[in-house]
């Protein structure tokens, strides 16, 4: 368009209440820096996307004075560890690791995609105890206007003894998001992973991060 070139692609979801709703992201090169535009419709919205495409005006910016962008700084090869006294997990830096004492939050800079780990130390459980707490948790968010997806149950966690459910969260205003939670009791330490997409990034290559980021998960020998 213009002296423009767009490159685009259009995926089709179900994710609001009462409707589909299609998502569109236009990319194009200017000088030094990478744009994206994303629009977020109703198919049946009268809306001209071609005709806001064609009213942009873009001109090239100097690096030396607008610097990089953060996002072109993290390297998609850079791999960060995350560790404490309990556990260690690695993330690609395009992932932006942070950790805060015992908990640590992973975000990445191209999907709504996050990995959340908290863990404890404050309670002892039995089996029994453990099973309970999930199921409140599990009552709690089915409360709040969560659907389970798949119910509580005994799984391995790279070696380790687990539990997990699954939910998917949707509302009017937003669309719907897919969550795993994992539960892994060892040695006095309660750790609790949650894996969050939204619908729109619901594609194997989001699930296959996630998974790489989550095998490099280890419990720290006592």
């Amino acid at each position: 368009i213009g002296d423009i070139t767009f490159y685009k692609y259009t995926d089709k979801k179900q994710g609001f209440k009462d409707h589909n709703y299609t998502l569109t992201d236009y990319f194009f090169e200017k000088g030094e820096y990478i744009y994206n535009l994303t629009f977020i419709v109703d198919p049946k919205a009268e809306i001209d996307i071609n005709a806001v495409i064609a009213s942009i005006e873009v001109e090239e910016l100097d690096p030396e004075t607008f610097g990089t962008s953060l996002r072109s700084q993290n390297n998609p090869d850079m791999i960060v560890p995350v560790k404490n006294d309990h556990w260690t997990i690695k993330a690609p830096a395009t992932w932006a690791p942070s950790s805060y004492g015992t908990s640590a939050q992973f975000e990445s800079d191209y999907a709504e995609a996050s990995i959340m780990i908290s863990s404890s130390t404050d309670k002892k459980y039995t089996a029994t105890e453990l099973k309970t707490q999930i199921k409140d948790m599990i009552k709690s968010v089915k409360e709040a206007g969560a659907t389970i997806t798949s119910d509580m149950k005994s799984t391995k966690f790279n070696g380790h003894n687990a539990y997990t459910f699954s939910m998917k969260e949707s509302s009017e205003n937003k669309p719907a998001s897919y969550a795993t939670v994992y539960f892994i009791y060892e040695n006095n330490c309660l750790v609790i992973i949650m894996t969050a997409y939204d619908e729109l990034y619901d594609t194997e290559a989001t699930k296959s991060e996630i998974a790489s980021i989550l095998s490099s998960f280890e419990m720290v020998e006592k």
